[in-house]
């Protein structure tokens, strides 16, 4: 049974039309989830993408087969027709901020590439994520009540919020950090066997971009 403090906004509420401008990004569905006790999901064929945000706590996401140990500050992303699952830690549930979110934009998984998130490579780590976390919580104070240009403006937030974490995902410390983290993990670790994909897990990142950047 779900605990905790659950916060949703399904836009099937309301009425598609004031959201068609937006059609080349735009979320359908946003929440938080405090302390989220026994939160699992398991999609198989997702038609959409979904942006997360871990503020506290631990979880995970097994996406495209391999397994990523999430944290605070981490940030990560699932892709439409991408198998996944994700879920709390059981003595230390996280809470996050997602969106499910759609485009029709050809371009926009190239973008991701280009901000070194993709399929084989979709989850990073911030310090800066309570920028993400005021965004997203603007977003969602009174958007049940918001008006039709109020909510336009919240959808136009979220864009801003999609490229913020951009922005994140791209900063030089970040990389040096995942480095310094896999040094650190080998160190601790030298009495047995280390393989590539354990140590990428260790830090949270795919084993080809620690490769890349190692």
């Amino acid at each position: 049974m779900l605990q905790g403090i659950f916060t949703e906004y399904d836009l099937s509420k309301q009425d598609m039309k004031q959201v068609s401008f937006f059609h080349s990004l735009y979320f359908d569905k946003i929440g938080f989830f405090d302390n989220a006790y026994s939160h699992k999901v398991v999609r198989e064929n997702p038609d959409h993408f979904i942006l997360f945000l871990c503020t506290k706590g631990k979880g995970y996401l097994e996406h495209h087969g391999i397994r990523y140990n999430i944290s605070a500050g981490n940030i990560f992303f699932t892709f439409p027709g991408v198998a996944h699952a994700y879920g709390a830690d059981e003595s230390d549930p996280w809470s996050i901020y997602w969106a499910h979110f759609h485009t029709d934009s050809p371009e926009f998984v190239s973008i991701l590439k280009a901000n070194h998130i993709s399929v084989f490579q979709p989850v990073f780590y911030t310090q800066a994520f309570q920028d993400i976390a005021e965004s997203f919580q603007f977003i969602l104070t009174d958007i049940y009540h918001a008006a039709p240009c109020e909510f336009q403006y919240k959808q136009s937030i979220f864009t801003q919020l999609v490229f913020q974490s951009f922005t994140l995902a791209n900063q030089p410390n970040q990389k040096n950090k995942y480095v310094s983290a896999a040094l650190e993990y080998i160190h601790s670790h030298l009495n047995h066997p280390l393989s590539l994909e354990e140590i990428a897990n260790a830090v949270h990142i795919s084993k080809f971009y620690l490769s890349h950047h190692f």
